[in-house]
């Protein structure tokens, strides 16, 4: 068996979607024969979307004995009409994240979901509510399969350091001796609810706690909220949903407030190694999401990243979320948008009564029963050998 894999996001570029296309990449290449189409690193993505199919059909002809295709995305397995029309007898396949079908535009959708039934013999969600979506907007229930992301199970055996200091990673962060830290990790897209919890949730908190945001910074912050301001708003969402962390904007200014200032910090981008340490030394990781129509949280990697360190995940009830967090198992769900359940929740793993030790080693055993990668690229190598039983 021979499988052309197509990604346009592939390390070094960092992120869940990378981490979960390279572990495939890797564990399928010591099973089959892999072929990788990938962006190069300095390409734009309009160029590589235009230029796909060519860059298929190129290499199809060029190796008559692909049999398998697969997509790593919805939006670039548009592309896969060019392997139909080489040959129909080619398996093709596409993993679905959550935002690349719940994307509300209707152009998008009738192309996407169009393309998805027409073209791609299984698409695989990374999660059920992920698979509900492609069934509610007409996707054919039986070629949906779901296989849930994986995570790097390596990361706990990263000695911590003893000797670690929150205030190592960035000038922003005052002493936090006597702190209990939360942290939080990604885009400021507003479906992570960043801006929500620094509003709703951390004045209420007290001065014990300190609030950390890990995330790459939006580059061109200025231009885009100026633009924001003056397109109109139907146009303005959509270009939000294609990925513009615009909700920085209003974390940036929330974090000038009087009474959040002194309590939370936005630290941009740091190092893995010290990302790691950070967790291991924090009271709990956040992941307040919030919903957002036409936007969707299809798994939730990083809080399974989190839990590996040996940190308390708390995570919005909601979405793909549910199905890497399983509450009480390997973290604790917390109600969107409540800031009763959200401080209730973090001060009862604050407090004496909640025993840390046990939990976390409960969590961490859990998550490496059912999420490792090897379980990921096992799941989709069942569906190259067998179908989708």
């Amino acid at each position: 068996m021979k499988l052309l894999l197509v990604t346009h996001r592939f390390p070094p570029s960092v992120g869940g979607m990378e981490n979960q296309c390279y572990e495939l990449y890797k564990g399928l290449s010591l099973k089959y024969q892999v072929v990788l189409c990938s962006m190069p690193q300095k390409a734009s993505h309009i160029w590589f979307l235009l230029s796909l199919k060519s860059r298929i059909k190129k290499i199809l002809k060029n190796d008559p004995d692909i049999t398998h295709v697969y997509f790593n995305d919805a939006l670039i397995a548009t592309a896969a009409p060019a392997v139909k029309k080489i040959s129909d007898k080619i398996h093709t396949l596409a993993t679905v994240h959550g935002l690349d079908v719940v994307y509300p535009s209707v152009i998008y959708q009738k192309k996407i979901i169009g393309n998805l039934n027409r073209s791609i013999d299984t698409v695989v969600a990374v999660s059920r509510a992920t698979a509900d979506e492609c069934i509610k907007r007409g996707i054919a229930k039986g070629k949906v399969v779901v296989v849930p992301n994986g995570v790097d199970l390596t990361i706990k055996d990263i000695s911590t350091n003893a000797e670690f200091n929150p205030q190592q990673i960035s000038p922003l962060l005052p002493d936090l001796k006597d702190k209990k830290i939360l942290v939080s990790i990604g885009r400021s897209v507003r479906r992570k609810g960043v801006s929500w919890f620094l509003r709703s949730v951390v004045p209420n908190l007290g001065d014990d706690y300190f609030y950390i945001i890990v995330g790459p910074p939006q580059k061109k912050l200025k231009l885009f909220r100026f633009l924001f301001f003056i397109l109109p708003s139907k146009i303005s969402r959509l270009i939000e949903l294609s990925g513009i962390a615009i909700d920085q904007v209003e974390v940036m200014s929330l974090l000038k407030r009087d009474d959040i200032k002194n309590r939370a910090a936005y630290v941009g981008k740091i190092p893995f190694d010290n990302m790691v340490q950070l967790l291991r030394c924090s009271t709990a990781f956040v992941m307040p999401n919030v919903h957002v129509e036409g936007d969707a949280e299809g798994f939730g990697l990083v809080a399974l990243e989190a839990v590996i360190n040996g940190t308390v995940a708390l995570v919005s009830e909601l979405e793909g979320i549910t199905e890497a967090i399983r509450d009480e198992e390997n973290g604790f769900y917390v109600e969107s948008e409540s800031v009763s359940d959200w401080i209730g929740k973090i001060r009862y793993i604050s407090s004496p009564d909640f025993n840390r030790t046990d939990f976390t080693d409960k969590a961490v055993k859990y998550t490496c029963q059912n999420f490792s990668w090897d379980k990921m690229v096992e799941g989709y190598s069942c569906l190259l050998k067998n179908g989708k039983e």
